[in-house]
Order: C-alpha cells, then structure tokens, then sequence
C-alpha cells in the first residue's frame, strides 16, 4: 500500500485548503467583531476612528494642569466636572508632530477597562468628522509594518467611499505602564 507522491501532494493540499477556509473564517469572525459605530476625526489631514461605546464625551479644550516627570505626550490633568482626567495630545501619542490648539481642537474623553479597573482619559484631537457605521466588508487588516511597538495603536483600516482611515485599538493608547497610573 504505497502512496504516490502525487496523492500526498493531493492531500496535503485538501489539508491546507481546509487551513486557509479555517483562517478565513477566522478573520471573519473577527471583522465582525469589529464592526459598529465610529467616531472619525482628524490628526492633521489623516482620517482616525475610535469605537462610539468608549467615549463619554467630546468637550472643547479646557485648562490643562501640567504634571511633571510624565512622557511628553501627556499634556497633563483637567478638571472634568471635579474628576481628575489625563489628558493626552494624541498626535504626540501616535508618532506624529505637535499642533497647537485651534477652534476646531477637540478633547475626546474615553473610559475603557484595563486589569478590570475603568480607566478615563482625554484624547486631544484636532478636529472631530462624523460617526460612521462601519461594516466587516470596509474592514482590512492593519499592515505590517515591521515596527510592532510602533504601529500597535492601528486595530485596523476602514475603507469608505471617499477615503482609508485608521481604527485606533484603544486599550493600546491607554495602557499605563506603571501602578501610579502613569499613561503610556
């Protein structure tokens, strides 16, 4: 009972093909997971989104207290209907060049769970669009960048009709790195 080279072949691709449907189902799952409404806005002339069900709310800038001895993307604390809140320049965050606060600038205040504990914080934005439904069909994966700790803020692409933009993976952009809730 020898088998050819030419059934191996065969079944290795059966096996395989079964794989990619297996991965395919996956990613599909996935997407769908990931599909909802989103709030877009712009970092410069680049289009982000951030989930809707993590935003508390869009506040104008406010006073913003300096905290010593934090990285230079956290512009400070605001005072937030007397609750303390970090706020973060975004654009600093994600690697991108300091703007100064215009009229369109924006504080996106966003509340997500880290290690079972809710965190608040301020995204500062320059400038909000619109909230879009986004479906499993508009959804891409992020590509590789070959620069992990660098791009791991991007949780996906979306395409619309009129541009791409970037999905922002929120847990990422509010992760601290230390037990005195220091923001990363």
């Amino acid at each position: 009972n020898k088998i050819t080279e030419k059934e191996i072949a065969s079944r290795v691709q059966r096996i395989a093909n079964r794989s990619e449907k297996g991965d395919e189902e996956i990613k599909t799952k996935a997407l769908l997971n990931l599909e909802g409404r989103y709030l877009r806005f712009f970092l410069g002339k680049e289009l982000y989104g951030i989930d809707i069900l993590k935003i508390v709310e869009i506040i104008k800038p406010v006073p913003v207290t300096p905290v010593p001895n934090t990285p230079n993307f956290v512009k400070g604390v605001i005072n937030l209907r007397g609750s303390v809140v970090p706020a973060i320049d975004l654009r600093i965050k994600i690697g991108m060049e300091p703007k100064e606060c215009d009229h369109k600038t924006r504080i996106v205040i966003v509340e997500d769970d880290y290690n079972g504990m809710k965190l608040r914080l301020g995204l500062i934005i320059d400038a909000v669009d619109v909230v879009c439904d986004v479906r499993a069909g508009n959804i891409e994966s992020a590509p590789a960048f070959n620069a992990k700790e660098e791009v791991d803020f991007i949780l996906c692409m979306v395409k619309s009709a009129d541009s791409v933009y970037i999905l922002l993976n929120l847990p990422v952009i509010i992760t601290p790195i230390n037990k005195n809730n220091m923001v990363r």
